[in-house]
């Protein structure tokens, strides 16, 4: 497909368009200049970083005012800054892959319970690439360039990873998962805490 990003002064009162050109889709994200600061604001820092990504990273197809190219160096300065982690996330990524954890064992033994499995795993695997990208001051690049990014991080994951993609029988699934969530509770230095509390 083809994306198209459109930068505005002021909103033309739509967001996002699409149409089709010949068999190719094509999509149209309209913001103004000022959305896109307030998304590299939201964005520094985080672990997601979609708008900067895009900007840093796009074609310029026609540009008439000055200030789309201080975007793209702002994207590109968002873009570098290190991925955070407070103490809440950090009890909150372990609780919820202990969560997970448990369900994915437990929907892993019955075959009626293939979808929950199946949604779980899911679960548990987005959750442990998040907190294995926050642990690493990284963020999500697009998928495609996700694998080299593992193994410049930890060849480990990266194995780990890419087993899990390719595997299709839950023993295996669950199996990978254990081995993932074991490495990056190693790189974590730490597990779930027997008592513990956020504000």
């Amino acid at each position: 497909d083809i994306d198209l990003y459109i930068l505005t002064k002021t909103p033309l009162g739509k967001s996002r368009e699409g149409f089709f050109l010949g068999s190719r889709r094509v999509d149209v994200i309209f913001d103004t200049i000022q959305q896109v600061r307030s998304y590299f604001q939201q964005e520094r820092c985080a672990v997601r970083r979609p708008v900067a990504h895009m900007l840093a990273h796009s074609i310029p197809l026609l540009i008439r005012d000055y200030r789309v190219r201080r975007l793209r160096h702002e994207a590109l300065r968002a873009l570098a800054t290190k991925t955070r982690l407070t103490r809440k996330e950090i009890l909150m990524h372990l609780y919820s892959i202990e969560d997970f954890w448990g369900e994915v064992r437990r929907y892993a033994k019955h075959p009626r319970d293939a979808v929950a499995f199946e949604m779980n795993s899911i679960l548990l695997f987005d959750n442990l690439l998040e907190f294995f990208l926050k642990l690493h001051g990284q963020y999500f690049l697009r998928p495609n360039e996700m694998p080299s990014m593992f193994m410049k991080a930890d060849p480990h994951v990266a194995v780990l990873v890419r087993r899990f993609a390719v595997v299709h029988s839950r023993r295996q699934r669950a199996q990978l998962l254990g081995l993932l969530m074991r490495r990056v509770l190693v790189k974590a230095g730490r597990s779930l805490p027997r008592q513990w509390h956020v504000r």
